[in-house]
């Protein structure tokens, strides 16, 4: 649905307003997750970049270099460690924000269901609460966003509007209390094969603490992952 993508283009704009990006990769490599982050900056589709000898144009290895120093200064950290659990994640998040002051952090978190829980909290379901908890009291301890993906029940392909609800949630549990914004990702080409694909993507803000909620339609281009604005 585009997930990570939506993540990354988050991550490189902090990064480019002088915030301090930090995103924990539990579920894909450092080096898949630099490749994403190098052909949204560039514009470079996926599929070429896996051989960019064969398949650049002459312009886009000239823009390579210029992508690279781009990137660069986002300051993106990236942890890919899996299977790790919120202290760890608490910790390894001070240790970078003490050694860049002056930079406010925002942490991004792919994705919820395969964080580790501390100790033995019996079900699924009270596992996920204890998680947000805890993400939501780092997010006060730091005084910085905490952006946490999250799958989704398949409820939502039992239903003809395909649209995500709040009931969605997978394990909800706390999420939708502890949660400031709950935005959902929607793709009518992911579900509707067209012959010419509308590149949209409808970005539902189902809560929202502090504002109003409804729906965000941008530009989507899944080959390079790249997320831009519509008029």
């Amino acid at each position: 649905m585009g997930k990570t993508d939506t993540l990354n283009h988050f991550a490189l704009h902090a990064g480019w307003s002088g915030h301090l990006p930090i995103i924990f990769s539990l579920e894909m490599s450092r080096k898949s997750m630099i490749d994403r982050l190098i052909a949204a900056t560039g514009g470079y589709s996926r599929l070429r970049m896996r051989n960019p000898y064969l398949y650049f144009t002459d312009t886009q290895n000239e823009q390579w270099t210029e992508a690279m120093m781009k990137l660069d200064e986002s300051s993106i950290h990236i942890d890919d460690r899996s299977a790790l659990k919120v202290s760890q994640i608490k910790e390894t998040a001070r240790k970078i924000i003490k050694e860049n002051p002056g930079r406010h952090p925002v942490i991004f978190i792919d994705y919820l269901q395969i964080i580790r829980p501390d100790g033995n909290p019996g079900n699924q379901t009270q596992m996920i609460g204890q998680i947000s908890a805890d993400l939501k009291n780092m997010a006060k301890e730091f005084n910085c966003p905490v952006v946490v993906l999250s799958q989704l029940s398949r409820a939502v392909e039992q239903r003809q509007d395909k649209r995500p609800l709040m009931s969605d949630l997978r394990d909800s549990g706390n999420i939708e209390q502890d949660a400031d914004v709950v935005a959902f990702l929607y793709r009518e080409d992911y579900y509707k094969a067209k012959a010419v694909p509308t590149n949209e993507l409808e970005i539902v803000i189902a809560k929202k603490r502090n504002g109003p909620t409804g729906r965000v339609k941008i530009s989507y281009f899944k080959e390079s992952g790249t997320l831009s604005e519509i008029e």
